[in-house]
């Protein structure tokens, strides 16, 4: 009986063996790539670029941002999500994620509206934390996904300063007189 219990165990092993070649295989085969057969790339530019309110709702306001990229590049990049947090006067304001499939020509740059939804009672809050103040400092982060393969989400954040129109009555002004 013991010589028929040898066979098995070898059979059990040497199958086991066959099952994981492709595993190993593809393995091997991965680690020699080591990433995307793309030229040394610089990171885009991404900046906030503007702000519209695009629907009001009772619980929800939309709005649409436009995000900036810059591609330094001289080959284009295909991204095809984002996964982005908008900050003001260091209170976060809106998340947001994309699946719009883009390509970021090479050495240009374009502008891609995404879409956002804040909650009606936060937006009040935010709003009103901003208060009278004539320059909003936000911060833009998150990550693109670069459509290949082998590729990491890539990470960006860019912080800056916007400025605020005059408008009477709302910010403390005094409405011009005549």
């Amino acid at each position: 009986m013991s010589r028929n219990h040898a066979p098995v165990k070898h059979r059990r092993r040497l199958g086991a063996t066959v099952v994981n070649a492709p595993v190993v295989a593809l393995a091997i085969f991965l680690s020699a790539c080591g990433g995307p057969k793309l030229p040394d790339a610089e990171a885009p530019d991404i900046s906030l670029a503007g702000l519209s309110f695009t629907e009001a709702g009772l619980f929800e306001q939309a709005f649409t941002l436009q995000l900036r990229f810059k591609n330094p590049n001289e080959f284009d990049i295909p991204v095809e999500a984002l996964n982005f947090a908008l900050a003001v006067n260091d209170a976060p304001f809106a998340e947001g994620l994309s699946n719009q499939d883009f390509t970021l020509p090479a050495s240009a740059e374009i502008i891609v509206p995404v879409e956002v939804s804040i909650a009606t009672n936060d937006l009040i809050e935010r709003v009103t934390a901003i208060g009278t103040g004539r320059r909003l400092s936000y911060e833009l982060s998150g990550t693109a996904d670069i459509d290949s393969w082998f590729s990491a989400p890539v990470p960006f954040s860019r912080s800056g300063k916007l400025a605020l129109p005059d408008l009477p009555g709302l910010t403390g002004s005094n409405p011009p007189t005549g």
